[in-house]
Order: structure tokens, then sequence, then C-alpha cells
């Protein structure tokens, strides 16, 4: 039995990481000084930010509170006012591509909000259970596909 499933996950990696290749359409191109912390974007596909699952559509996101220590981020649709708080990190590295405006992590269908690219200020975004719980669902769901047998005469 030849189990192959460590090269099958070195090669679904960049997959899983597709999402975050994906570069937003900017909708802003220029900035005042007063929309340094604000970002407007388009995304194309359902996502997941935080715990809050968001459809499609024109977004924009910037920190909830500029004088705050914290580092809470605020999506919000701006068609349908929904919107997420997410937690991140500042980070000068970002994984995928410097220029996107957001990097996403992918798991078959679904999306997770991983990054976000504020200029010279880049943040990730925290990881919740429920993506965790994505990612070792997927996993495992590739490694029992990879399962392959031969048999020699």
């Amino acid at each position: 039995m030849k189990n192959t499933y460590t090269n099958t996950f070195t090669k679904l990696m960049p997959q899983i990481m597709l999402a975050a290749a994906i570069t937003v359409a900017t909708l802003s191109s220029h900035a005042s000084a007063q929309d340094v912390f604000r970002r407007n974007v388009e995304i194309n596909f359902a996502f997941t930010a935080g715990n809050t699952n968001l459809p499609a559509g024109k977004y924009t996101i910037e920190p909830l509170n500029r004088d705050s220590s914290k580092h809470l981020m605020v999506i919000r649709n701006n068609q349908t006012n929904e919107q997420a708080v997410v937690p991140v990190i500042a980070t000068n590295k970002m994984r995928v591509m410097d220029s996107a405006a957001l990097s996403f992590n992918r798991y078959g269908n679904q999306s997770f909000l991983a990054q976000i690219n504020m200029g010279d200020n880049k943040f990730a975004v925290l990881r919740t259970k429920a993506e965790r719980d994505t990612e070792k669902a997927f996993v495992a769901q590739a490694k029992a596909a990879d399962h392959t047998s031969e048999v020699r005469d």
C-alpha cells in the first residue's frame, strides 16, 4: 500500500492558499490623509471573517478604534451593512502577496479572511476554532482520498 498523503498535501498547499493569492480590486485609487486606515475592496465570493459568514460584495475595512492599543478590524458590507469584527496582529510579513488588499485561506469551497494589507500596515487575522476545524476536516478528507494501493504480478 502506497501512501501519497505527504506529496498530495504538499501539492494542495498552494491550492489551499489559492484564495490568498486573489488580489481584491481596490475601489478607491487615492486616499485622503483621513482614509489612511480605511480600505475599500470588492470581494467576489462568500467568505468567513472571524466567526461571521459574509456574502460577496463591496466592503470597507478599518480599525474598530484607531486610538486603541487593541487591534480589532471591522469588515463592513457596504450594501447590506453586515459586518464582522476580527482580532488582528500587526506584522510586516505577508505570506502571499504584498500587493493584495486581502488574503484568504481556502479549504475546499470555504474561504477565511487571513490577512489585511493597509499599505505600510499589514495585519494577520487570528484564526478561529471554526477555521482550524475546517482545515483539519479538509486535510483528513484529502488524506482519505489519497490512499492508493498497487497490486503487481
